[in-house]
């Protein structure tokens, strides 16, 4: 995607890997950052063995007792801001084979503008929601309230919490156990409160990442002054998350407000000249926001990569260590959609190699060996 982005005239760039500390009203001390620092391996290291066991359980239920005044901020970044649900919600395996990633990469002109400038040659319908597929052995028809679609294949790629809720309907009924791992593999919590503080009364750099030594779940993450502007995003994720974005709009610019008050003045109210906050729950074709497992459901991501008859499913849920990510969606939707070009005959599969027989030494004769096709 970075080469395809920066085709098309965007801009990529690395997304800030650190973080700084808040202590109440002042940065962290480089001892009290080491501290910090050395609860995470703690923590990361006791769910790394707990997920070698012969039972999956929950990353909270091994997670040191040692970790002091650090144990809830550990808890935050390795949950609520990483899967947007808590640690107790989380699967040990399904956290540490998600371990492994590429480093994060932004597009100053956002996402969505890429998505979309990728999309521009293809011949999509927008605003046409799909409200029942009806599927067999040889093909799919897609109803929407624009009229039907009738395919070969149909390759679903709706959310997790989407495909549970039962807003699609199939017929006839797709197995059940499809359902349960979608169920299984629910969407965590995770919102952006975006604030425009012109004149960085914050008094930060340029893509500071912020978070506070905290004391419950009732806390965020702080990304300041975003690509040298005046926008600063306070994320909220997790139960506490999702509690906040049920009450609305209003609520969670409140607390973004109270939160960044109490890191850096009263002042703070003042200086908002615009807000606005993204409510991933409550959009209806979304309903929240990364998968996750439930202590014992890893193996459920491995049963929607199984295609039944004609429909086949991706999406960041269906890759098993790149959920929650664009990487592991893309890659999903090219697995997905070369099954379904294989399966209709458009792509087929690499004809045997030829290989050269072994050379024979024939007395007297300068005639080469034949090749033979395996």
């Amino acid at each position: 995607m970075i080469r395809l982005a920066r085709a098309a005239g965007l801009d990529v760039m690395p997304a800030p890997s650190g973080q700084k500390i808040r202590i109440g009203r002042r940065n962290a001390r480089a001892g009290e950052t080491e501290e910090f620092l050395a609860a995470l391996v703690k923590a990361n290291r006791a769910i790394d063995e707990a997920s070698r066991g012969k039972l999956d359980v929950s990353c909270a239920s091994v997670m040191p007792k040692d970790l002091g005044d650090w144990a809830s901020t550990a808890e935050f970044v390795l949950g609520a801001n990483f899967a947007g649900k808590d640690l107790k919600e989380i699967s040990a395996i399904d956290k540490i084979r998600a371990q492994d990633r590429n480093s994060a990469i932004a597009c100053r002109q956002g996402l969505g503008t890429l998505v979309a400038k990728l999309a521009e040659q293809l011949p999509l319908s927008l605003s046409t929601p799909v409200n029942r597929i009806e599927w067999g052995n040889r093909d799919a028809v897609v109803q929407t309230p624009a009229g039907r679609i009738t395919a070969h294949a149909a390759i679903i790629t709706v959310s997790t919490n989407v495909l549970a809720s039962g807003s699609i309907k199939f017929a006839p009924e797709i197995p059940k156990r499809y359902f349960d791992a979608a169920s299984k593999l629910s969407l965590g919590s995770y919102d952006h409160i975006a604030l425009q503080m012109p004149g960085n009364p914050l008094g930060l750099a340029r893509d500071d990442i912020i978070i506070e030594q905290s004391n419950s779940t009732r806390t965020a993450l702080l990304f300041a002054n975003m690509g040298s502007s005046s926008l600063c995003s306070v994320d909220v994720g997790g139960s506490f998350g999702r509690d906040l974005s049920a009450k609305g709009e209003a609520a969670m610019v409140a607390f973004a407000v109270e939160w960044l008050e109490k890191m850096f003045g009263s002042e703070i109210a003042a200086a908002v000249k615009h807000s606005s906050a993204t409510r991933w729950n409550a959009s209806p074709f979304v309903l929240g926001a990364m998968s996750s497992a439930v202590p014992g459901a890893q193996p459920s991501r491995k049963i929607l990569t199984e295609p039944i008859g004609s429909i086949y499913f991706a999406g960041e849920a269906t890759h098993e260590t790149l959920w929650g990510t664009v990487d592991g969606a893309w890659e999903s939707g090219e697995r997905a959609a070369e099954a379904a070009l294989r399966r209709i005959g458009a792509v087929r599969d690499p004809e045997p190699a030829v290989r050269p027989a072994p050379a024979v030494r024939r007395r007297q004769s300068a005639i080469p060996p034949r090749a033979v096709i395996n």
